[in-house]
């Protein structure tokens, strides 16, 4: 069960092993069984192999069909994707969802650390991620702790900057039909934290807890947590 599931994790301090009890495509989309020596069910999502957010809630479709059954899941990765998938899967109705990641949580999205000037690393949302965000409830929060872009700075020939301002979408000229959204990288990810811990109790984030290594070599997948 899950409960077992967390406590087997915390005490375990060699990588732990999960591997499939029947067939399936290990790839996402794919309902895999796999067990932990505790009789874990749970569905490997490769959600690296995605690429973006995005790109992401596309390939799923829509949050509203839930899951047939009870399904457990277990994502690698808590960042932007990776959360954004156990949200999608939480409104899908699944009820077992456990993510790991090796890293640190992020502050939260108020926090005044994101004024730090070596928090400056910036990721822009344009309109296909925006709509992913929207999509799965997202958005509003990112919208609170994300600015606009209004133009672009750039630099001539001589080295000198060059201000231009974007038109409004909507008006005439008007280079997008949406407005450009930026946002520190892992504060995207911290909102999308603080949305899985504030709205969907069946979605445990594990900090601090690694994939040390995938096997899909076999007919049933194998990863190791450590």
């Amino acid at each position: 069960g899950r409960s077992s599931v967390r406590e087997q994790v915390r005490k375990t301090r060699a990588p732990a092993r999960f591997t499939a009890e029947s067939g399936g495509n290990p790839t996402v989309g794919g309902s895999v069984r796999l067990s932990r020596h505790t009789q874990l069910s749970a569905a490997m999502y490769k959600h690296m192999r995605i690429g973006s957010a995005s790109h992401q809630a596309a390939r799923f479709g829509s949050p509203i069909r839930a899951a047939a059954s009870h399904q457990a899941a277990a994502v690698v990765g808590a960042g932007p994707a990776g959360l954004l998938t156990a949200i999608m899967l939480a409104q899908r109705g699944w009820t077992d969802v456990s993510v790991f990641d090796a890293r640190a949580a992020p502050p939260l999205p108020e926090d005044q650390l994101w004024g730090d000037g070596e928090r400056s690393y910036q990721l822009g949302l344009n309109g296909r991620g925006q709509a992913a965000l929207r999509e799965f409830g997202a958005m509003e929060r990112v919208s609170r702790f994300s600015a606009t872009v209004n133009g672009r700075l750039s630099f001539n020939a001589e080295g000198k900057p060059v201000e231009s301002r974007l038109k409004p979408p909507g008006t005439p000229g008007a280079e997008k039909t949406y407005v450009t959204r930026v946002l520190q990288r892992d504060r995207l990810q911290a909102c999308l934290l603080a949305e899985v811990r504030e709205r969907y109790p069946q979605v445990d984030v594990q900090f601090g807890v690694g994939c040390s290594g995938v096997d899909l070599s076999g007919e049933r997948p194998l990863f190791e947590l450590c």
